[in-house]
């Protein structure tokens, strides 16, 4: 009977023990998470403590590689106490393995670039991962890198933030693991901004922000009716700068990051649509002026001559040139300028607006001046023929001058030497007073000194004439002549375009002269003016002569 017993609760006993066995090994295959058994992770980022509506659940299946990778960072943890204050970001983390089993942990990325891992089913255990690399590396924890973020950029006029058209970006970033990164961009390059700034006026303020500061702001503006470039430089992302002149222009600003010290690097570039529409300014070189000295308006923000006008009493040939984006017009004056106060009335014919400004004139005492010139000498130069010769050829050069400027730099001296003859004197010849005062400045010299252009010009006029001997005039563009009397000889020809500081001749006593020496002459078309003041800012007098013509 025990016998039977026992042969009855053996195969019992060894049934139970397989399936506890089994129940076992099934229960720990199934809660291992290693490189064979992972399958897949979900990642949630968690704001502060909760998980936000904001950042949703993401599911991924594992690669061999990931597996490989996450299977090592989970071996590499070591328990700890530390307590992680700098958190960065904070994330949930579930794994799954291929037997449908999950384990869910917290994860944190701290500042110094540890990352901590809190398992939930060891009561809230915390251990640090010393092979982080998974974390560092995978997609959906991509938020530890606020450098993978592309800058985010903003437009405002004032304060009111206003329309761009993103045309190209490029963005990389350095994960902790040390690899560069670059970021995925997708840009509708055939989409079109048809919304446009208008800049109103000269106060405005157009500005660029951003969370990441570039190291380099290029801006390039563009006519848009010319497709002229009209500015192409470095800017101040604080203010953009506006055009000299009304009209529509495209701003293409190209900003780049490349400071070797950040871990993210980029380029981008956006175009803002903008219409230019200031109210015209009114710019006056000086409120007083001496007699010989050139008054100079410049007028921004007026595409067309036609929209403005100026009305003065000191000068009855005004007129105005269109040039560099913006307008320039000159009021010569000179001996002949009655000193005073005029009233100059200038403003917009198209917007009915109307200004006045006030320009004192002051008188300048000139001198006088008595010369002897022998009798032979003045009969053989200052005769009819002369001055037939001279009405000829030399007076109707100076009446028509190129518009734009041909020069950039300041006017310079001709040539170096004693002052014999200021400009203005007026003069009596042997005892005789002369018609007309002295025109420009005497510049006595050794016969064969160099003869300078005093600017960058056209050569309008290159001959001897028998009152003013070897003669050349040079255009220099918007009514601006220079001319040079009694030289030996030229070396230049109608035509040619010099060089400012070009030798052009040499110092002799040709024509009406008492001695080796050049007449040098600055004038607005014909009206001829002190040359000092656009040289030296000053007169050149006997009294300061030497600190100009002799250093």
């Amino acid at each position: 009977m025990m016998k039977m017993s026992l042969k009855k609760t053996l195969p019992i006993f060894f049934l139970l023990l397989a399936v506890s066995v089994a129940i076992y090994a099934f229960q720990y295959y199934s809660s291992i998470f290693n490189e064979q058994n992972l399958k897949a992770i979900d990642i949630q980022l968690i704001n502060g403590n909760a998980i936000s509506d904001d950042n949703t659940l993401e599911h991924f299946l594992l690669s061999s590689e990931n597996r490989a990778n996450l299977a090592l960072a989970l071996a590499s943890v070591n328990k700890t106490d530390f307590k992680p204050q700098q958190i960065i970001q904070q994330y949930s983390m579930i794994l799954h393995n291929r037997r449908g089993f999950s384990r869910e942990y917290t994860l944190f990325f701290t500042e110094d670039a540890s990352v901590l891992l809190e398992k939930h089913q060891e009561n809230d255990s915390l251990y640090k991962v010393e092979e982080p690399n998974f974390f560092y590396s995978h997609e959906g924890f991509r938020d530890i890198y606020s450098e993978r973020l592309t800058p985010a950029l903003q437009v405002n006029l004032n304060e009111d933030q206003v329309p761009f058209f993103k045309i190209d970006e490029r963005w990389s970033y350095l994960r902790y693991d040390g690899q560069w990164i670059s970021e995925d961009l997708d840009l509708d390059k055939d989409a079109v901004n048809n919304n446009v700034v208008t800049i109103n006026t000269s106060k405005d303020k157009l500005a660029v922000r951003t969370d990441k500061a570039p190291d380099h702001s290029h801006l390039k503006v563009v006519e848009l009716a010319t497709d002229e470039v009209v500015f192409e430089d470095e800017v101040d992302l604080n203010q953009l700068p506006f055009p000299d002149a009304n009209g529509r222009y495209n701003y293409e600003l190209s900003l780049v990051w490349n400071d070797e010290s950040k871990f993210y690097r980029g380029e981008a570039v956006i175009n803002i649509p903008v219409i230019i529409d200031l109210p015209a300014k009114f710019v006056f070189s000086k409120e007083r002026i001496t007699q010989g000295e050139l008054l100079e308006i410049s007028v921004y923000n007026v595409a067309d001559t036609e929209d403005i006008f100026v009305e003065q009493s000191i000068y009855n040939d005004f007129r105005m040139f269109n040039q560099d984006g913006f307008i320039r017009g000159y009021i010569p004056t000179n001996y002949s300028t009655e000193p005073g106060h005029y009233q100059i009335k200038y403003g917009s014919r198209k917007k009915g607006i109307e200004f006045s400004q006030e320009i004192e004139v002051v008188a300048h005492s000139y001198r006088i001046q008595h010369l002897t010139i022998d009798e032979e000498i003045e009969q053989e130069t200052r005769n009819d023929a002369a001055y037939d010769e001279f009405a000829k050829y030399f007076t109707p050069v100076r009446k028509q001058s190129e518009p734009n400027r041909y020069y950039t730099e300041p006017f310079i001296l001709p040539a170096k030497g004693r002052l014999t003859t200021e400009f203005g004197q007026t003069r009596y010849v042997n005892g005789e007073p002369t018609s007309s005062r002295h025109s420009g400045l005497d510049i006595a010299a050794p016969k064969g000194t160099e003869i300078k252009a005093t600017n960058r010009g056209k050569v309008v006029l290159a001959m001897p004439l028998i009152l003013t001997g070897n003669t050349i005039v040079i255009d220099h563009g918007e009514g601006l002549f220079s001319v040079y009397y009694h030289m030996h000889e030229s070396f230049v020809t109608v035509g040619e375009i010099v060089e400012r500081g070009q030798k052009i001749g040499i110092v002799g006593t040709t024509g009406f002269s008492t001695g080796p020496h050049l007449h040098f002459i600055l004038s607005y078309y014909t009206m001829n003016i002190e040359p000092g003041f656009l040289i030296v800012e000053q007169p050149i007098t006997f009294a300061n002569y030497l600190k100009f013509m002799q250093n």
